[in-house]
């Protein structure tokens, strides 16, 4: 067994119905050395009750080694394929993963794409991998201090872009609806802090 990334996928069931449904159980690692780069694939089938033997999948278009805890981002499913934001020190990818034919889809993000900024002494950019509509194909949001970029990808080209849609963050608005002050900052639960 080994650590990394779960990804849950459910079978087609009857009439919608939960109840009885298969089931997929796939774990996720991504080995980035200056040997070794793959991704390592385990899967539980609730069909067979047991975990399938472990799958290395070759990377070698993902540059750069680790950002700490940020390399492999938390997992999206869509239809039968496992979707990961991955960051490195040189480079971002979305990764696609085929999860029941165990293929792999590596898409380098352009280089205009906005990094994790951690090592900079800048504030941290929250990253997140999402879909516009049910379904659909994966978009990114950045979020910065003071705004949230879409990046999609094209259909076309196939490369990812910057969209046109840019969610202006005004703090100092968030700030004093909370009750608060533009110095402080709010937490969730709407206290200030400074």
């Amino acid at each position: 067994m080994f650590g990394g990334r779960y990804v849950l996928l459910v079978g087609g069931g009857e009439g919608g119905a939960a109840v009885g449904r298969s089931f997929l159980v796939a774990k996720v690692r991504l080995a980035l050395s200056d040997r070794k780069r793959y991704l390592k694939i385990q899967t539980f089938s609730s069909e067979l009750g047991a975990w399938e033997l472990t799958t290395k999948i070759r990377t070698p278009q993902i540059r750069g080694r680790y950002l700490p805890a940020k390399n492999l981002g938390t997992p999206m499913v869509v239809g039968s394929s496992a979707h990961f934001l991955c960051q490195t020190n040189a480079a971002s990818y979305v990764i696609e993963l085929h999860v029941r034919t165990a293929r792999v889809t590596v898409t380098a993000l352009p280089e205009s794409f906005p990094r994790p900024t951690w090592w900079d002494g800048q504030s941290p950019r929250r990253h997140l991998l999402a879909t516009a509509t049910a379904s659909g194909s994966p978009i990114v949001l950045v979020a910065d201090d003071d705004k949230v970029s879409v990046w999609a990808q094209s259909k076309q080209t196939s490369r990812w872009e910057q969209q046109p849609q840019v969610v202006a963050i005004h703090r100092d608005a968030m700030v004093r609806f909370k009750g608060g002050s533009a110095h402080g900052e709010v937490s969730a639960g709407g206290a200030i802090q400074a």
